[in-house]
């Protein structure tokens, strides 16, 4: 016999779901990827209500990357590929991967689960503007190479 009381699985469900809404929300008004002339790197937005675009905040580079030990800024001729997971049309996660990372921090922590070889994949939420994003590395000449999806698995059964 149900009763109309929550589930204790529901509760912390919903809850987990708000603390990750959050953190996107929290990222997605601080990050900005920059680009330019030979590179692109990640910043913070620091000031008064993270208004960078009305100059009332700055952008601060961010610390190192935690899995490489690098600075978060990559030149675009050392970037062999990139993506957005599950589609572009629905990108949860950016995905890009590069060899300028020392090839020794090539194998840690997600890029286990890298099935192309050669260089460190890095994976980022897929929080901005994806089609700026693509123009922008399309712009600068970055190599990208397909990536099998569920559509195009199936067409090909078809």
């Amino acid at each position: 016999m149900a009763d109309d009381t929550p589930s204790l699985i529901g509760i912390a469900g919903g809850g987990f779901h708000i603390l990750f809404a959050t953190l996107l929300w929290v990222q997605t008004s601080r990050v900005r990827c920059v680009f330019e002339k030979d590179g692109f790197e990640f910043y913070n937005v620091r000031g008064p209500r993270l208004d960078y675009e009305n100059g009332k905040a700055e952008l601060v580079r961010k610390p190192d990357n935690y899995v490489s030990g690098t600075i978060n800024r990559w030149k675009y001729d050392k970037i062999t590929n990139y993506g957005f997971f599950p589609s572009e049309q629905f990108a949860v996660i950016c995905y890009f991967k590069e060899t300028e990372t020392p090839e020794y921090n090539w194998n840690r922590w997600f890029a286990a689960f890298d099935s192309y070889g050669r260089g460190q994949p890095h994976f980022f939420p897929g929080i901005c503007n994806v089609k700026k994003f693509k123009e922008q590395m399309e712009l600068r000449g970055v190599k990208r190479k397909s990536i099998p999806t569920l559509k195009s698995t199936a067409a090909k059964k078809k």
